[in-house]
């Protein structure tokens, strides 16, 4: 789903953020809803990093939450750096009290929650007769149970 967003954005040129701050001004009857806070679950790399940079590049606070918490607090380290406004939660999206602690956080760090995006996912790769049940079990949780959980809260 995040790819075909992406890959909408890029053939559309426009972003998430933008078709956020067209439909806040709607609402609002005027400006900009500059600045939104964006909360993204994976964002320390891959396409979680650059849902991430696309948020940045639109002027929006960022919540970023990983299970990898040294690639998470390094990645939340390098968009402090070029002046964006993020914080780093370390958070495993397949564990209902993480996602919870994440939530939680966008509500504090933002009011409530305007934008998020789920990219969290587990990989693996083995021919499938050599693929044990906790190694399945493991890309279940991240990639179904992590995307029900934090859709659900």
């Amino acid at each position: 789903m995040c790819a075909a967003i992406l890959f909408w954005e890029l053939e559309n040129g426009t972003t998430i953020s933008d078709r956020y701050r067209r439909g806040a001004r709607r609402r609002r009857g005027g400006g900009a809803a500059a600045g939104a806070g964006a909360t993204t679950a994976g964002a320390a790399r891959g396409v979680g990093a650059a849902v991430a940079r696309r948020f940045a590049a639109a002027s929006d606070k960022l919540l970023l939450a990983d299970a990898d918490e040294e690639a998470g607090k390094k990645f939340t380290e390098e968009l402090q750096a070029n002046g964006i406004e993020a914080t780093f939660v370390h958070a495993d999206v397949s564990k209902r009290l993480d996602v919870h602690n994440v939530i939680a956080e966008a509500k504090d760090a933002f009011g409530r929650i305007d934008i998020l995006a789920h990219t969290a996912m587990a990989q693996f790769s083995a021919p499938f007769l050599e693929t044990s049940e906790d190694d399945f079990d493991r890309v279940v949780a991240a990639n179904i149970r992590g995307a029900f959980l934090i859709n659900q809260a």
